[in-house]
């Protein structure tokens, strides 16, 4: 396959000579230029900005206001003299939207437990130790709205006991469902003209655990 456009070198060119787009859509704030900054100082200039034929910059503004907030005098770009106008204005956008995805809570926690163990200062990643525990409650909490407590099981065999709790009001109903965690399932349909309650069959031992625990 043949790719377009594959960026073989690397200038090296004064910052004065390189220009932001002045409608650039995409903000930077005064904490994201300084992580940005951190980050160069840390592990030095390793993604390059890319400007068009003038100079204007393509891709890279933060990098380009953090090299400011540095002093450097000499900045690597690359030149993407390859696209159009039009695809200039798209690549904009692209390249920060494309940029935006999920964590792996798992795997972000092992990166930073090993960087911690390292005694690998944790502001380098550009999180602080404040996000870092938000993001991963974040998804902690998500994962457990998204999960149910108690497990339906999927079928009931002759050997199992089981023991059938039956409301004959819907506040009640409304409170088991509560308290047990029961997310809403496929309705069973009705008879015409004659109502049909809604059943349930879970597993006990998570019950009992439960009621133990209250």
């Amino acid at each position: 396959m043949d790719l377009k456009g594959i960026i073989s070198q690397v200038e090296h060119v004064p910052l004065s000579d390189v220009k932001p787009y002045k409608q650039n859509p995409k903000q930077h704030s005064n904490q994201q230029i300084a992580q940005i900054a951190a980050s160069i100082r840390n592990f030095g200039f390793l993604v390059p900005i890319v400007v068009d034929e003038a100079g204007e910059i393509v891709a890279g503004h933060g990098r380009y206001f953090a090299a400011q907030k540095l002093g450097l005098k000499v900045v690597p770009v690359v030149r993407a003299a390859h696209l159009s106008e039009e695809q200039v204005r798209a690549f904009r956008i692209a390249d920060n939207k494309v940029a935006e995805s999920e964590w792996d809570p798992d795997m972000l926690r092992a990166e930073i437990e090993a960087l911690k163990v390292s005694d690998f200062g944790i502001e380098a990643t550009g999180f602080t130790e404040k996000e870092v525990s938000e993001i991963l409650d974040e998804i902690v909490q998500e994962e457990r709205a998204a999960k149910p407590e108690v497990e339906f099981s999927r079928e009931m065999l002759l050997e199992h006991n089981y023991v059938v709790l039956y409301f004959d009001n819907p506040f009640d109903w409304q409170v088991a469902q509560d308290k047990l965690k029961l997310k809403k399932v496929k309705d069973l349909i009705p008879r015409k003209g004659q109502p049909v309650g809604v059943g349930r069959v879970i597993p006990g031992a998570p019950i009992l655990e439960r009621l133990r625990d209250e």
